[in-house]
């Protein structure tokens, strides 16, 4: 099944290089051809049902029901269990049912420390009961109970050695207040927030057709949807795709000169996962850049500004109303700590490529810092958002399907360019995700998308990708207006 998911994939992204080629070939000599759009939104119908696994979605479920076991029941009942709380409470809450699901469980991670211990501590432990109050404890017992049987029994072998909820404090106050709105855990709330991911998606599709145009929209579709890994591990989960989707929105905004909008956007991307700070940076430096040249702040800087700081003021004071103040940014801290001590399986960047230490690792960090810096007065505001991405990919370490955000290279060009180059450099980013398919097709894993290989290869072709781009950006651009 995997593999040709995988495969089919791969197909999908092949024919879709080829089309964007031959459109560009045609284009360059001035000749007359097929309606691409229409062949490529075909490769958007059918990269759509490859994404749900050929319609049968997580062999049968619509929902990820263990993605949602973290983020569903850590955010609704973060009051009691926090960043440490969710295996010994649910192991302990399932001990307690009449047909308990995790009792084969011998091991599982302890969140306090990381490490793996004897699961049966965790289920004699009264620490994470007495957390609870005698009806809180009923509910979480009762949504427990619903989960459990909802997945397979070597399925939460292997949840509960997962690191655990990680979500910023301004995430979790967010999702809090909707997960205790939605009540008891059962297939509507699931099924909900399953669908929020797409509805989110689908209104940043929207807001790009408008913007950017059909083609930039459709490939944007097929790249998410043709990712290797997206779907099996977020795909119908709990609200991984909304910093995405306020990224490309914040995007359209910005193109369209709404700075207050694109700044509330990008701020509420920002505090939702923290890394798209990176994707600000750019637009930051541009102002500033602007602000010292000019002695004063541009009209739409102070704007963006403004909504930057509204969301930073809504996400940030939430936290701290619903939570013990400072304190549980804190504990999030020690969290992350813990969580980025280890080598993680599925995450990009040059830390897969030259370790987590090193001096090639901090050579090749202040390379792609430096690189960033010379190009930030060559390109337009869009383009330095999308140039985040060399931020994100040498100082952080964040999972494949957090590279979501190469669409944004989709949209680098004007909506009414038509140069032929276009479509070749559109195809390169369509190349990058094709390579992580291409390795996986062949992989001799069960699960190609546990393949280490993969996402080394993945790092090696964006390293090269994003080589290719500056010598773009320096051949092709200017400094731009207001940043000479």
């Amino acid at each position: 099944m995997y593999s040709n998911v995988v495969q089919a994939k791969l197909l999908l992204l092949l024919i879709t290089i080829g089309v964007l080629i031959f459109d560009s070939w045609r284009r360059r000599r001035g000749r007359d051809g097929p309606p691409v759009n229409r062949m490529l939104s075909v490769l958007a119908l059918l990269s759509l049902y490859a994404y749900v696994n050929f319609g049968t979605f997580h062999l049968g479920t619509f929902a990820h029901i263990p993605d949602q076991f973290h983020y569903y029941l850590s955010s609704k009942y973060f009051h009691e269990i926090g960043y440490d709380g969710l295996y010994g409470a649910a192991l302990r809450a399932d001990a307690e049912q009449t047909k308990p699901s995790f009792n084969h469980i011998e091991m599982a991670r302890d969140l306090k420390t990381g490490g793996i211990i004897d699961a049966e501590e965790l289920r004699r432990s009264s620490e994470f009961r007495d957390r609870f109050s005698a009806e809180r404890w009923r509910e979480f017992r009762e949504d427990v109970g619903f989960l459990g049987p909802a997945y397979s029994k070597e399925g939460w072998v292997q949840s509960l050695m997962d690191h655990g909820y990680n979500a910023p404090p301004s995430r979790v106050a967010s999702e809090m207040l909707i997960t205790n709105a939605l009540g008891r855990a059962n297939h509507v709330s699931l099924n909900a927030i399953a669908i929020a991911d797409g509805l989110m998606l689908a209104l940043a599709g929207l807001a790009s057709w408008r913007v950017f145009g059909t083609r930039a929209t459709l490939l944007g579709g097929i790249l998410l949807a043709t990712d290797v890994s997206g779907f099996d591990w977020i795909g119908m989960a709990a609200f991984r795709y909304v910093w995405l989707a306020l990224l490309v929105l914040g995007t359209c905004a910005l193109e369209r000169r709404h700075g207050f909008t694109a700044g509330l956007l990008f701020g509420a991307a920002v505090w939702w996962r923290l890394f798209p700070a990176l994707f600000v940076a750019g637009l930051v430096l541009q102002a500033g850049i602007r602000t010292w040249r000019t002695r004063r702040l541009d009209r739409m800087d102070a704007r963006m500004a403004a909504g930057l700081t509204l969301a930073t003021v809504y996400f940030v004071g939430l936290s701290f109303v619903l939570f013990d103040g400072a304190a549980v940014w804190v504990e999030f801290q020690r969290k992350i700590v813990i969580h980025a001590s280890g080598v993680s399986l599925n995450h990009l960047g040059l830390q897969t490529l030259f370790g987590i230490e090193g001096w090639l690792l901090r050579t090749s960090q202040a390379a792609f810092g430096l690189t960033f810096l010379m190009l930030m007065p060559r390109v337009r505001p869009r383009q330095a958002v999308a140039l985040g991405g060399l931020l994100l990919f040498a100082f952080g370490y964040v999972s494949s399907y957090d590279y979501g955000w190469v669409i944004l290279l989709l949209i680098w060009d004007d909506r009414e360019c038509e140069s032929w180059q276009t479509g070749i450099w559109q195809s390169l980013v369509l190349a990058v995700v094709a390579v992580g398919a291409a390795i996986a097709a062949v992989s001799s894993y069960d699960i190609p998308v546990y393949d280490p290989l993969v996402y080394s290869g993945l790092s090696s072709a964006l390293l090269l990708m994003f080589f290719l781009w500056t010598v773009r950006v320096v051949r092709e651009s200017r400094l731009v207006p207001g940043l000479k």
